[in-house]
């Protein structure tokens, strides 16, 4: 009996950050479950499926795609019909209809507690998200603060949201300890007003740091543009996107990880940034004093001055930079994808009647 559905359809094409989580996420469950799992493509990933080995040991079904709010809530209710599903699992929208368990994975409400950082476009998109509140018989969210947030917006009772951490790759590591960190400060992550690359932009301006900022992403949704050839005379640099392996090289080589971020759900970045061993500077707002972990240094939120002081004195103070350093590797040890998909098994399972 085929007992769990799995929305995959942000495997292969999605945003940055639900992309990484689902494919981690099913790369992860333990093959000895894989046949109790159908995943659901869109028809026009036939043959990326079909590359791709990682899958080789689950069912799959493909349906055919309109846009998330549509295939999730009535294309793939119809596709399951006759399937013996008990449970299905879905990114933001569940189906309006079918008699298995719905459960939602939603990554955050920040565009509702933090509209001035969403495009209208945006902000529609996820009104019908609402739904879930009656729809779905649990939630899944990704931090403690999260789970907060979308129990006060939606008026859900907390004991109906399950928190589910996300883990960090494997491939993120500290370098050898033969090679020596470069010069170089390092911003990844969608260029948003949200991510606030504005403040590293400024600080750049009218300081002289004794390193050049490096910035690796693309532009995203409500945004400001960059003349990043102009910006080259002030040691700015814009290394464009880049693929899974690139970020970990550049990772790997740079000196501090700076995350200003106006608001997270969890802030995977900061984490991958912790793994490799390379000090993170960021803002105590939302969920990240609960991801950076207990005792990490934060700057005080919108604070730019003591942002600007602690790039200093981590480029400038060795000890100090090797004490964040530790800390931050030791902390990264909570957040293992492996972790996260047996966690998200046995969560989902709860939801099915023993035979």
């Amino acid at each position: 009996m085929m007992r769990i559905a799995f929305d995959a359809k942000w495997y292969f094409k999605g945003p940055p950050s639900g992309k990484v989580v689902v494919r981690n996420l099913i790369n992860n469950l333990p093959k000895s479950e894989r046949d109790n799992v159908l995943l659901i493509f869109r028809k026009r990933d036939r043959e990326n499926v079909s590359a791709s080995e990682q899958l080789d040991d689950f069912k799959k079904i493909f349906i055919p795609s309109i846009f998330s709010l549509v295939d999730n809530t009535l294309i793939m209710p119809i596709y399951l019909l006759g399937k013996n599903i008990s449970v299905v699992f879905c990114q933001n929208f569940v189906p309006l209809f079918g008699s298995f368990k719905k459960v939602a994975h939603i990554h955050d409400l920040l565009f509702l507690e933090f509209p001035q950082f969403y495009s209208m476009t945006e902000r529609l998109y996820f009104i019908p998200l609402r739904l879930t509140r009656w729809l779905a018989s649990g939630i899944l969210t990704v931090s403690q603060t999260e789970k907060e947030r979308i129990s006060k917006f939606y008026r859900i009772d907390r004991k109906k949201i399950h928190v589910i951490y996300h883990g960090v790759d494997e491939t993120f590591k500290p370098k050898e300890e033969t090679e020596l960190n470069e010069k170089f400060a390092l911003f990844v992550g969608r260029l948003n007003i949200r991510k606030n690359i504005d403040l590293l932009v400024s600080l750049w301006k009218e300081n002289e740091f004794d390193l050049p900022l490096k910035i690796v992403g693309s532009y995203d949704w409500k945004t400001n543009k960059y003349d990043f050839e102009e910006l080259e005379k002030h040691d700015i640099y814009y290394l464009g996107h880049k693929d899974h392996t690139e970020i970990v090289e550049i990772l790997q080589k740079s000196k501090l990880f700076l995350f200003p971020s106006l608001a997270e759900s969890f802030g995977l970045p900061i984490v991958e940034a912790m793994k490799c061993g390379i000090p993170v500077i960021c803002f105590d707002n939302t969920c990240i004093p609960e991801i950076a972990g207990e005792g990490y240094q934060l700057v005080p939120n919108l604070n730019k001055e003591k942002f600007k002081e602690r790039i200093v004195e981590l480029s400038s103070n060795h000890d100090l930079w090797q004490t964040s350093s530790t800390h931050g590797v030791k902390n990264a040890r909570r957040f293992l994808w492996k972790n996260s998909s047996e966690e998200l098994l046995t969560y989902l399972l709860s939801f099915v009647k023993p035979l």
